[in-house]
């Protein structure tokens, strides 16, 4: 499985299927105060066979004192993320992670999955979260 991350300006342009079926994860802020251009969740083709939302903020050591940073990614999500990328990878779908500017938390739930094994990261950039990247490779064990 290839997994891609983008921003949520791309992923809302983004027209799934040309490469065959693609899913996503779409991470949107919990608080509704992000970096997401005053947008709670991004407005995603109909045509991704299947969608996964979740909610956190870019939390972590490296954001301490950030207005933004409140809400942290949970045991449960980083779960829910790797069951519902295994699921993807099995049925042969493609995978892109979505944030805000698919910088930070998109890349280290990438990152996670890439290291797990469980997929191949394509485009890798951007400043991976340690504590997203870290709790997501923990779920995936």
């Amino acid at each position: 499985m290839r997994i891609t991350t983008m921003g949520i300006d791309a992923v809302e342009a983004h027209v799934p299927g040309a490469n065959g079926p693609e899913a996503v994860i779409s991470i949107h802020f919990a608080n509704g105060d992000g970096w997401d251009n005053g947008r709670p969740q991004a407005q995603l083709s109909r045509r991704f066979y299947e969608v996964l939302r979740v909610a956190f903020d870019d939390c972590g050591e490296h954001m301490r004192g950030h207005p933004n940073s409140t809400v942290e990614l949970t045991e449960q999500q980083a779960f829910a993320i790797v069951a519902f990328a295994c699921a993807q990878a099995v049925s042969g779908r493609d995978l892109i992670v979505h944030c805000g500017a698919g910088m930070s938390r998109s890349v280290a739930v990438a990152a996670a999955l890439d290291l797990a094994g469980i997929g191949a990261w394509t485009n890798k950039r951007g400043v991976i979260n340690p504590t997203v990247r870290d709790l997501v490779l923990r779920a995936a064990q």
